[in-house]
């Protein structure tokens, strides 16, 4: 199964720096 805890820190941490922006 997924870790939901663990994706929804990287989507955070995505948005946070920008998607453009890796």
């Amino acid at each position: 199964v997924i870790n939901y805890g663990i994706i929804g820190f990287i989507i955070a941490h995505e948005i946070g720096h920008g998607y453009d922006n890796d």
